[in-house]
């Protein structure tokens, strides 16, 4: 599926006035995407899911690899001709090593929430 395939599941869904969410989960060289249509999951045997989650990964710029922890959420409905996503996340990642001490030096991330266009329609 294209990310044309993506944009039409999405209409269809708040077309009919369903609620869309997702979170995601991303640690080490793995993130997970779990998206909702009126608070049930999308199963990962979806057809759509594989793409879904490409897609927002790549839009979102959604970490998948490295050293890392980020936990995020956001919700997505139609504005002004397009389909949004209001999203915020959490999390931390290692930004050094201390050899003397043999510790990992972790940041925190904090991203507050933003507003991001998925597709105009």
């Amino acid at each position: 599926m294209e990310n044309q395939e993506v944009k039409s599941w999405l209409l269809s869904n708040l077309n009919t006035d369903k609620i869309i969410t997702v979170k995601w989960d991303c640690g080490g060289d793995e993130a997970f995407i779990y998206p909702y249509i009126d608070g049930i999951e999308v199963e990962a045997g979806h057809e759509i899911h594989e793409e879904f989650e490409h897609f927002l990964i790549e839009k979102l710029s959604i970490p998948d690899a490295g050293e890392f922890t980020l936990q995020g959420k956001g919700s997505i409905f139609l504005e002004n001709s397009k389909i949004v996503i209001e999203h915020s996340a959490e999390g931390k990642f290692m930004v050094d090593y201390d050899e003397e001490n043999k510790q990992e030096i972790w940041q925190e991330i904090s991203e507050k929430l933003t507003k991001s266009i998925l597709f105009d329609i």
